[in-house]
C-alpha cells in the first residue's frame, strides 16, 4: 500500500516510450501521498499531451520539472479571468497542502499560471510565470507559502480593469503575485529572491477584501527585483473593506524599478465599498530598498473614508530613491474622499537614513489629514520621527496640518524641516 513511508517516483515525458505517463494530469490523477511526479523535457498542453487543467498537485506530492528552458506547461488561453471572488482554480497549476512546483516554465492561461487550495502549505521555486491573462501567481489563503528563485513576466495580458465599487474609477487586474487573505488560516507568505518584470497593473499586491473581520497576515518580501509595473511595485492595505485586521509585512532589500505609478504604496485603510472600516492596524518595515523611476518612491497613508480609528506604523530607513516625478517619500494620516468621513487615524511613521535625489517634488511630504471630496476629515494624527535622511541642498521636508483638528506631530531632535500652515490640496495624479 502506497503512502507516506513509502513514496514513488512518477516519471512523464512527452517523448520518451518508457515513461510511467505521457501526461502530467493523468500522473497526478494517480498519485499519492508524498509521490514525487517528475517531468521530463516538452511542451505539456491540451494539443500535446491531453492535459486538462487545472493540474492539482494533491497533498504531500512534489511537482518537479526538467527545468525551464527545456519543460513547459501551455495553457493555449484556457481558463477565465475571476474577480469577486477570485477563483483558484482558474489556474494552470492547483496545490493542495505541503506540496511544492520547481523546474517549469507556465504560460498562456486565460486566468493565472498557478495556485492553491486554501490552507495549504506551498513552495514555488525556480519557475517562470509568464504571459498569462490574469495573475501570474494567486496566493490563495495559503497557511504558509514560500515563492523563492522564480521569473515573471508579462502577466496580465487581458488588461482587465473593473469599475470600482464605490468611486468613478477603475481597478486593474493583473499582477504577477496577488496575495488574498482568507478567515481561519495564518495567511504566512514569503516572497525571496524573485525577478518580477513588466505586467499590467502590480508586481505584488496585498489584499484583505471580501472576507469577515478580524482578518490577521504576515508577508515578508525580500530580495526580488520588480520592474515595468503598469500601476504599483508592492501594494497593499490593511483593510480594503473588513474590521479589525492586523496586517504585518517586511519589504527589504528589494530592487524596484520603472513603476508607472508608486513604487510602495501602503495604507491601514481604504474601503472599496461603502461601508466604514473600523479598527483596521498595518505595520510595514521598509528597509534598504532601492527604488529608481517611478511616480512617487514611498507612499504611506493612514486611512482613507470611510475609516475610522485605524492605526499604522511604519519604519521607513536606508533605502534609496531616485529620480521620481513627484515625492520621495509622502506621509498622510487621513484623506477623505467621496463625501465619506475619516476619523481618528493615527499614524506613526519612522522615517531615516533614507538617501532621495532627484525628486520632481519635495523629497519628504507629511501631513495631517485632507480632502479628496470630503469634507469630514477630523482627528487624523501623523506622529513622525525624521533622522539623518539626505537629500539636495535645495530641497527641504515639507511639513502640512492639513484641515482643522488634524496633526503632524515631529518628535523632538529630529533633523530640520518646514512647517508649511496653509491647507495644501491632496495631490492625485
Amino acid at each position: 500500500m502506497n503512502g507516506l513511508n513509502h513514496p514513488k517516483v512518477l516519471y512523464v515525458s512527452q517523448n520518451d516510450s518508457k515513461a510511467d505517463f505521457k501526461s502530467i494530469f493523468q500522473a497526478t490523477q494517480k498519485a499519492s501521498e508524498g509521490d514525487q511526479i517528475v517531468v521530463g523535457p516538452g511542451i505539456y498542453s491540451f494539443k500535446t499531451t491531453e492535459e486538462y487543467f487545472p493540474i492539482y498537485v494533491p497533498p504531500h506530492c512534489h511537482l518537479v520539472g526538467s527545468g525551464v528552458d527545456t519543460c513547459k506547461i501551455d495553457g493555449g488561453g484556457s481558463l477565465q479571468i475571476s474577480t469577486r471572488p477570485l477563483d483558484p482554480y482558474q489556474s494552470l497549476v492547483l496545490l493542495g497542502d505541503k506540496t511544492s512546483l520547481s523546474g517549469f516554465t507556465i504560460s498562456n492561461s486565460g486566468g493565472h499560471a498557478v495556485s492553491n487550495e486554501q490552507g495549504a502549505r506551498i513552495l514555488i521555486t525556480k519557475n517562470i510565470l509568464k504571459d498569462n491573462g490574469q495573475h501570474g501567481l494567486l496566493i490563495f489563503g495559503t497557511n504558509k507559502a514560500v515563492v523563492q528563485n522564480n521569473r515573471f513576466q508579462n502577466n496580465g495580458t487581458k488588461e482587465k480593469q473593473l469599475p470600482t465599487p464605490r468611486w468613478d474609477g477603475v481597478a486593474k487586474q493583473g499582477h504577477q503575485i496577488f496575495i488574498e487573505s482568507k478567515p481561519n488560516v495564518k495567511n504566512d507568505v514569503t516572497i525571496i529572491d524573485n525577478r518580477l518584470e513588466k505586467t499590467f497593473a502590480d508586481g505584488i499586491d496585498i489584499e484583505v477584501f471580501d472576507q469577515p473581520d478580524g482578518i490577521e497576515m504576515h508577508v515578508q518580501i525580500i530580495g526580488n527585483t520588480i520592474s515595468g509595473c503598469g500601476r504599483y511595485g508592492c501594494c497593499m492595505a490593511g483593510s480594503y473593506g473588513p474590521s479589525n485586521s492586523n496586517v504585518y509585512v517586511e519589504i527589504r532589500n528589494n530592487e524596484i524599478l520603472d513603476t508607472k505609478e508608486t513604487a510602495i504604496d501602503v495604507e491601514a485603510a481604504i474601503s472599496l465599498i461603502r461601508s466604514t472600516v473600523y479598527n483596521s492596524k498595518l505595520y510595514v518595515n521598509i528597509v534598504d530598498n532601492k527604488i529608481k523611476t517611478c511616480d512617487c518612491g514611498i507612499n504611506l497613508f493612514g486611512a482613507f473614508s470611510p475609516s475610522e480609528n485605524s492605526h499604522a506604523q511604519y519604519n521607513v530607513i536606508g533605502n534609496e530613491i531616485s529620480n521620481t516625478k513627484r515625492y520621495g517619500i509622502r506621509a498622510i494620516s487621513g484623506v477623505g474622499m467621496d463625501r465619506w468621513p475619516v476619523k481618528d487615524t493615527i499614524c506613526q511613521a519612522i522615517i531615516t537614513n533614507n538617501r532621495i535625489h532627484d525628486t520632481g517634488k519635495d523629497p519628504i511630504f507629511a501631513q495631517g489629514g485632507i480632502d479628496n471630496g470630503s469634507d469630514d476629515v477630523k482627528n487624523n494624527n501623523l506622529y513622525l520621527h525624521l533622522f539623518e535622511n539626505l537629500f539636495e541642498s535645495t530641497k527641504k521636508i515639507i511639513v502640512n496640518d492639513g484641515l482643522p483638528t488634524n496633526h503632524v506631530i515631529v518628535y523632538p531632535n529630529s533633523q530640520p524641516f518646514e512647517r508649511n500652515s496653509e491647507i495644501i490640496p491632496y495631490d492625485n495624479p
